[in-house]
């Protein structure tokens, strides 16, 4: 094949596509993810701390609340609000499908407010700890047990880190 009059060979051409695959891969942004707070529904009787430890929460994810409008809220508090069930002086949400961008990493604490707080007080709460936004290509240790988040499909670290030592490899071979 000749390309401007220079001649490729099929190994060199191969080169190139395999060069301008892992340039495309290593240079893509890395966008964060919806997470469907617990079952998917925002309500009592929930096991929401088990929900967030299994969980992985990175800058750019964001935390979807759903439930019936009026029964319950949302507020992200602090932790001494949340130790103490109170949501006085946090903002609230309650539209019924609300979304919390995580934009910074550190920890979080939500909880619902309602009936004076007794939401709260029988666990209607959960702290997750947002980790830093990464294009890392080292796979992440895996969560404690399998999330139960109905998270957006996206491609992780460590099939991406799969995928270059794939390409690579066949750069090698075919040379």
């Amino acid at each position: 094949m000749a390309i401007s009059g220079t001649s490729m060979g099929p190994k060199s051409l191969t080169l190139v596509l395999v060069l301008a695959c892992l340039t495309c891969m290593l240079s893509g942004r890395v966008e964060g993810k919806d997470i469907m707070v617990g079952d998917g529904n925002w309500k009592l009787d929930y096991n929401y701390t088990a929900w967030a430890e299994s969980n992985m929460f990175m800058v750019g994810d964001t935390l979807v609340f759903n439930y019936t409008k009026g029964i319950h809220n949302v507020h992200s508090v602090t932790g001494a609000e949340f130790k103490d069930c109170s949501g006085k002086g946090s903002i609230v949400l309650e539209s019924g499908n609300d979304r919390v961008a995580l934009k910074t990493a550190g920890n979080m604490w939500f909880l619902c407010s309602k009936a004076e707080g007794e939401h709260c007080k029988k666990g209607m709460k959960f702290k997750i700890t947002v980790l830093p936004a990464t294009t890392d290509l080292a796979p992440a240790a895996p969560p404690a047990s399998p999330p139960q988040s109905k998270a957006a499909p996206s491609v992780s670290s460590a099939a991406s880190a799969f995928m270059v030592v794939i390409l690579a490899c066949m750069a090698i071979f075919l040379l």
